[in-house]
């Protein structure tokens, strides 16, 4: 395990005060980068400085949905510096999974491991979520006040992704536990006392998936693990690229859909007419899932390295640039969305949201993550007409995710 020096503690310190000072100045990636519980109203003010601006803290950015879609699908920009270096540092040991390469290493991996999560498999899934969303809410005394994260929405995740691994249940809770701190990377940290409990909880949940790993070779089965090892004995993926794999899911199949769900729920509740609209119609299920990753997306930040020296909407990229998209204000688009700050599940075809990226490195857990959203609203509206919040909602102080950590809810 690697612990941050003092040094390096201080030189994070001396970045944080540098932003601060640079968000004083009006930089709005600045004031984007202090973690503000509302990003929006900062993406509109960087769509005032062009479709793409240099940033006073460095980088490129741009809130722009047609500069984005561009730069997600060219290949002259990729997750890597030329020098084959990641952009920015990560604090985690588990950094063989293919969100972090570009081609030829990530078409490899992704070519082996796309089959595993098509629609088919997740639609498949659909009776078993119900199921699950149901059992949660019988468990509960739904006329008091209760944590929809912490009742109904993590419960459900961490069972499907240990549903797709066939987690023993002897490791479940230590899965689960591990996921969830894990998940406060994206957090951040600004003492060696967090970033030890974080890399900790990452070596812990390391060892979880290499332990599942060997059952799987001892006793192989339907399971995504099984899946993953068979392409590793034939030679196409490393030991340490299936728990890169493994580990990449576990994080954001748990967290990211989990902030889905609760930024999905917290808008229909927030437009008592968008929640009227999906009881008397629980088809429009599907719609919620469009119009929350639009809305109120759970990823709000993607980077991307030029490769080579480029023009984009009139600026001159150079060759290590690194350009931030701004996803939720790219989804907020008035050039790509009619009346873009309105939450509106019937607001029917349009451009697809950047939430999930596109191009190569479009989101792998995409569909579980539509899977799961569309069953929760689903069911939600059947079995909870009377839903409303029992207090405000206690939101992850992030500038690269937007989600809840606590979502107090009555029916």
């Amino acid at each position: 395990m690697t612990i941050p020096t003092s040094d390096q503690l201080q030189e994070q310190a001396m970045t944080a005060t540098f932003v601060w000072q640079m968000s004083e100045l009006g930089d709005p990636y600045a004031k984007i980068l202090l973690r503000q519980l509302n990003p929006y109203r900062f993406c509109e003010q960087a769509r005032e400085l062009g479709p793409i601006h240099r940033s006073k803290v460095g980088p490129w950015v741009t809130p722009d949905h047609a500069t984005a879609l561009a730069i997600l699908r060219d290949k002259r920009f990729g997750v890597r510096r030329a020098d084959g270096e990641r952009d920015y540092a990560r604090f985690t040991s588990m950094d063989d999974s293919f969100l972090k390469l570009d081609p030829p290493d990530h078409t490899r991996l992704r070519r082996m491991v796309t089959p595993f999560f098509g629609a088919r498999r997740f639609n498949a899934q659909r009776p078993r979520i119900e199921s699950l969303l149901n059992a949660s809410l019988d468990a509960i005394d739904t006329t008091q006040r209760f944590d929809l994260m912490a009742a109904v929405v993590r419960p459900l995740m961490n069972t499907l992704v240990r549903d797709l691994f066939r987690v023993p249940q002897a490791q479940a809770e230590r899965f689960d536990r591990n996921c969830t701190t894990t998940g406060r990377v994206f957090e951040g940290f600004t003492s060696v006392e967090q970033f030890d409990e974080l890399e900790t909880a990452v070596a812990d949940l390391s060892a979880v998936l290499r332990d599942l790993v060997e059952l799987r070779r001892e006793a192989p089965g339907d399971d995504v693990v099984s899946e993953l090892l068979a392409a590793h004995r034939d030679g196409g993926l490393s030991l340490d690229e299936v728990i890169g794999v493994l580990g990449l899911l576990s994080i954001a199949g748990t967290e990211s859909t989990s902030h889905l769900m609760g930024n999905g729920v917290l808008a229909l509740l927030e437009h008592p007419e968008q929640w009227e609209l999906l009881k008397a119609d629980p088809d429009l299920a599907p719609a919620v899932v469009d119009e929350t990753l639009r809305y109120d997306p759970p990823n709000q930040l993607i980077s991307r390295v030029a490769h080579v020296d480029v023009e984009v909407a009139g600026q001159h990229i150079e060759a290590g640039d690194t350009v931030i998209i701004l996803t939720g204000g790219a989804n907020r688009d008035p050039l790509a969305y009619p009346d873009p700050n309105r939450f509106d599940i019937t607001r029917g075809a349009g451009p697809d949201s950047l939430t999930f990226s596109t191009g190569i490195h479009f989101c792998l857990g995409a569909a579980l993550a539509r899977t799961a959203a569309e069953m929760t609203f689903r069911v939600l509206a059947r079995r909870l007409p009377g839903l409303h919040k029992a207090g405000p909602p206690r939101r992850r102080m992030a500038s690269s995710i937007r989600g809840l950590h606590a979502f107090p809810v009555a029916a």
